[in-house]
């Protein structure tokens, strides 16, 4: 992870939550989660007010996973396209779900029996490294 906030801020430019502030908000709680992934929320905040405050901009209505992930996906391409050559590397992986008989709307692996979902993660590598 780059050394200052600023990388919050590059990769979050062009974010509309409707509101200047959710997206201010978006690049703080940005920021203090990428400086420590493996914690969940409430262990990733100093205070009640502050995880309160992640979680009523994750539950906002304007607020959705396409329009976080939105500016993302530009910063990616935009620096992919300033590469010569990129590799995408990628791995399918199952997530079963089938001990969990409570589960409903799953779809099916390799067989009825077996319920789930399929995760194809995807990473942009260049000759000088990740991008």
């Amino acid at each position: 992870m780059q050394g200052s906030s600023n990388w919050a801020l590059e990769e979050l430019k062009g974010v509309d939550l409707g509101d200047k502030r959710l997206d201010k908000r978006l690049a703080e709680v940005l920021i203090k989660c990428g400086a420590n992934p493996s914690k969940s929320i409430p262990n990733t905040f100093k205070s009640w007010s502050e995880t309160i405050a992640a979680y009523r901009l994750f539950n906002g209505e304007n607020v959705s996973p396409e329009k976080i992930l939105e500016p993302h996906y530009a910063a990616t391409i935009e620096r992919i396209q300033k590469e010569k050559i990129v590799l995408i590397a990628q791995d399918t992986t199952e997530i079963d779900f089938s001990d969990r008989k409570s589960m409903v709307g799953m779809g099916y692996l390799n067989s009825e029996e077996r319920q789930g979902f399929y995760l194809h993660p995807s990473i942009a590598v260049t000759l000088s490294g990740v991008t």
